[in-house]
Order: structure tokens, then sequence, then C-alpha cells
């Protein structure tokens, strides 16, 4: 319970920062990381900091991979690695899961909302009801500079964590 307390104030921490200033400071990463594997070679031994490593490989190789896509920054990879470490890799796992759906809801909610993305959506429908064969020839042909819609992704952990929490409780 210990963890997972220490774990809420640290996601808070890391979601006023992510909406501030876009950025996870690593001082909290990293203090996580160590927290996490302090607080379980305490409480459980060896075992406790081989639970806190392992959660820390999966969650920070899960988001690892994400960032290379370029589907998420440095500081979320490091975020998972240090809610690995304090919760463990069941924890992390659907922590991971929630997120990611949660910020696949934000995503499609915030396309929606601008202007240009659903004036492509409508037009691609469009296209999709009319002649399926031209829509796969403007999908492959347009030529377009397609432009990012970026949004803190701690907008979707917040919620991710706390749906975790509210299961494992």
């Amino acid at each position: 319970m210990g963890a997972y307390i220490l774990l809420l104030l640290v996601i808070c921490i890391a979601f006023y920062t992510d909406i501030r200033t876009n950025k996870i400071p690593n001082a909290l990463t990293i203090g996580a990381v160590l927290a996490g594997g302090l607080f379980h070679l305490l409480s459980h031994g060896v075992s406790g900091l081989i639970l806190a490593t392992s959660g820390l490989l999966i969650g920070g190789g899960i988001f690892f991979i994400l960032y290379l896509i370029g589907g998420v920054g440095a500081g979320d990879v490091k975020l998972f690695a240090g809610i690995g470490a304090l919760g463990g890799i069941d924890f992390v796992l659907y922590c991971a899961m929630y997120s990611i759906l949660y910020a696949a809801f934000v995503g499609v909610i915030t396309l929606f909302f601008n202007r240009v993305h659903r004036k492509r959506m409508f037009h691609f429908i469009l296209l999709l009801v009319t002649n399926l064969k031209q829509c796969v020839h403007h999908m492959k042909y347009t030529g377009q500079k397609k432009e990012k819609v970026h949004f803190p992704f701690m907008i979707a952990v917040m919620p991710g964590y706390l749906t975790t929490l509210y299961y494992f409780m």
C-alpha cells in the first residue's frame, strides 16, 4: 500500500509538470526508480528487489519501444520504469494498458475537435462510402504533409493509474 501512495505522489507531480512544461523531470523519475528498489528491498528482501527490477525493465521496455516509434517522450519511458519499480510487473502492465487506451480515446477526441482533421476524416469516410478503390488511391498518393497532433501523455496516464489502482485495491 505504501508503494501505491508514493506512486500517487509521483504521478501527481509528473502530471503537473508535464501539463505545465511538457517535460517530466529526471529527478522525479529516477527518484521513483530508486524509491521502488529501496522500498521493495526493505519490505521483501532480495525477492522484492527482483520484483522492482523486473517491473522497471517491463515498464521501461514497453515505453522504450513506443518512444522509438515516436509515440511517447523519453520522460514517459523513465516514468513507466519508475511505475514498474514501485508497482511491480502486474501493476505496470495494467497501468500501461489503461494509459494507452485512455490515450487513444483522448487522441480521437482531439482529432475530432481539430477542424483540419475533422475535414479529412469526413472526406475519407465519404470516399470510403462512395468508392473504396479511389479511397485507397487517395490514401497512397495525397502527398500532403501530415501534421502531428500532440497532447501530454500524462492526460492518459493519470486516469490509467487511477483505474489500475481501483482494480488492485
